[in-house]
Parts: structure tokens; C-alpha cells; sequence
């Protein structure tokens, strides 16, 4: 397990050591949603695969331990800058994540409809197998 020593965050602390390894991503992905699913930039995830309208699957490299990660997602429904294109995005209620691939879908909240988004982001959290 690496460690550091934090003294300036801390200094009461008096170089109290934190783990690094529970608190780092052990995959993140920045992809295009639309068209041809496209992996713009990521770390540990193999492939994405495009199930349908706001539906994708997360394959990653390297599996987790178990299928209890923690997953964090985002995204945009537009390219531009206009009020009320932010999406939520949720995982799959059709289908659970297992250790080596997380379902998840897209949903526009203004009309609380499945839907493509042109930038999906996702971070996962756990111990590796």
C-alpha cells in the first residue's frame, strides 16, 4: 500500500499518514455518446459498447474484486453552453454492474427521457481483483 505524509494539509496533525490506494480512481473514461461511441481519453476501461438510446456498457481492462464499486457519472447533452443541457446519468436498472463491466444509461432531465449525450464521464472507485 503507498502512503504519504500530509504535515501542510494537516499540521496538527503532525505528519499524520493517509492512504492513497482507497482513495484513488481505479478507472475513469471520457467518451462521445453519440454516432459511433467513441473513448475520447481513459485509464483501465477496454471498450465501450452501445446498447441502444442512452444505454452503454463499461468494460473495464483490469476487474474489480467484487461487484460493489462505487461508480460516478456525468455528462452534457449539447455541445454548447445553453441552460438546462446538463444531463444526469444513472446506472442501469435493467441490468447490475458485475466486477468487470458497469451498465449505464443516460437521461435528459428536462424531459426525463433515454438519450444520447456528445460527453459521458464516469469514474470508478474499489479494489482491483
Amino acid at each position: 500500500m503507498s502512503t504519504i505524509a500530509v504535515d501542510s494539509a494537516r499540521p496538527s496533525a503532525g505528519g499524520t499518514s493517509y492512504s492513497l490506494t482507497q482513495g484513488v480512481t481505479k478507472a475513469w473514461v471520457n467518451f462521445n455518446g453519440t454516432g459511433t461511441v467513441a473513448i475520447r481519453d481513459s485509464l483501465n476501461v477496454g471498450s465501450i459498447t452501445d446498447v441502444g438510446t442512452g444505454r452503454y456498457d463499461i468494460s473495464y481492462s483490469s476487474s474489480f474484486s467484487q461487484a460493489d464499486y462505487s461508480v460516478f457519472l456525468g455528462g452534457r447533452k449539447s455541445d454548447s453552453n445553453d441552460d438546462g443541457n446538463f444531463a444526469a446519468t444513472c446506472g442501469n436498472t435493467t441490468r447490475v454492474p458485475t466486477a468487470s463491466d458497469t451498465p449505464i444509461t443516460t437521461v435528459y432531465v428536462n424531459s426525463i427521457s433515454l438519450q444520447d449525450f456528445p460527453q459521458v464521464n464516469l469514474s470508478s472507485f474499489g479494489d482491483l481483483a
